[in-house]
C-alpha cells in the first residue's frame, strides 16, 4: 500500500509541478547535489509509519525540478540508513559544490537531544541508532557535524537547503527533549536556508490518510503550484512559509506550524 501510494504521489507531482522552486532556482545554478534520508523502520527505537514515504517525495520533487542533475542525487531509507551511511551520503553531497551549485539535505526521521547541566547536542537518529541513547558510540548525526558538512559547502560559496521533517522525538522521548531538539535544530545552523516541520514546542505529525507527514505533503502540494497566491508563476520563501504555516495548521488542527527561513 505504501508503495502504491508513493507511485500515485510521483505521477500527482509530474503532472501537477510545473515551476520547479520557483523563485529558489532563479539563479540558475551549475550543478545541484543532493542527500535524502528516510528512515521509517528502526533496529532498536520505535518505528515511524511514513517517513521512507517522505524522503521518496522530496527525492521525486527533486528529480522533476531539476532532471539534469538526478546523478547527483543520493536516496538512503531505512535498513540502509545507518550513521556511517548517512555521513558518507552528506559528505558526498557537500564536498563538490562550489560557488554556483546547490546542496540539498534531506532528512525524515526521529530526533533527539541529549540534555546535561550545561550541555546540549542534538541528534539526527540513524536505522542503528541505540534505545539506550549511547549516541556518542555511533547510530546517530550530531547538528553541529551536520553544521560543519553545511559551512564547508558555503565557505566555497555553495547554496545550501537544509528540509527536515525531523521533528517524531515524542515517540522516543518526553516532551522537554523534543522541545530542547526543535530548538537546537533551528539554532543550530548557518548560511542556508532552513525548512523546518513544526516549532520548538511542537511535534511533527504523520497521517494514514495521506501516508505521509503532513509538512511534506503539503510542501510537495506548494511546490506543485498551489503555493503561488499571486500568480506569477513563480515561488518565493514568504509563499512557501504562508502556504505552509496555513495548510499543515488546518490539517493538524494548529498542532504543528512550519517555520521557514
Amino acid at each position: 500500500m505504501k508503495h502504491i501510494i508513493a507511485i500515485i504521489s510521483f505521477f500527482f507531482l509530474q503532472t501537477a509541478f510545473s515551476q520547479g522552486f520557483g523563485d529558489l532556482d532563479k539563479k540558475k545554478y551549475n550543478n545541484v547535489y543532493a542527500a535524502i534520508i528516510g528512515i521509517s523502520d528502526y533496529k532498536e527505537v520505535q518505528d515511524l509509519e511514513y517517513a521512507d514515504n517522505d524522503a521518496q517525495l522530496f527525492y521525486d520533487i527533486l528529480n522533476i525540478s531539476f532532471p539534469e542533475f538526478k546523478q547527483n542525487f543520493t536516496l538512503i531509507q531505512n535498513e540502509q540508513a545507518n550513521d556511517r551511511a548517512i555521513k558518507q551520503a552528506i559528505v558526498n553531497t557537500q564536498k563538490l559544490a562550489k560557488e554556483g551549485d546547490l546542496v540539498v539535505i534531506y532528512f525524515s526521521g526521529h530526533g533527539d537531544v541529549m540534555l546535561e547541566p550545561g550541555f546540549e547536542e542534538g541528534f539526527f537518529l540513524a536505522n542503528n541508532a541505540s534505545s539506550s541513547r549511547e549516541y556518542s558510540i555511533g547510530g546517530a548525526i550530531e547538528f553541529d557535524w551536520v553544521n560543519k558538512q553545511i559551512s564547508r559547502a558555503t565557505a566555497r560559496k555553495a547554496d545550501v537547503w537544509l528540509v527536515t521533517d525531523a521533528c517524531h522525538a515524542g515517540k522516543v522521548i518526553n516532551q522537554e527533549s523534543v522541545k530542547a531538539t526543535l530548538s537546537t535544530l533551528n539554532n543550530s545552523f548557518e548560511k542556508t536556508t532552513k525548512f523546518i516541520s513544526c516549532q520548538a514546542d511542537e511535534l511533527s505529525y504523520e497521517y494514514a490518510s495521506i501516508q505521509h507527514g503532513a509538512f511534506t505533503y503539503f510542501l510537495a502540494k506548494c511546490l506543485s503550484g498551489e503555493g503561488n497566491s499571486d500568480g506569477d508563476g513563480t515561488l518565493n520563501v514568504d509563499e512557501i512559509s504562508s502556504y505552509l504555516k496555513k495548510e499543515v495548521r488546518i490539517f493538524t488542527n494548529n498542532k504543528q506550524s512550519p517555520k521557514l527561513s
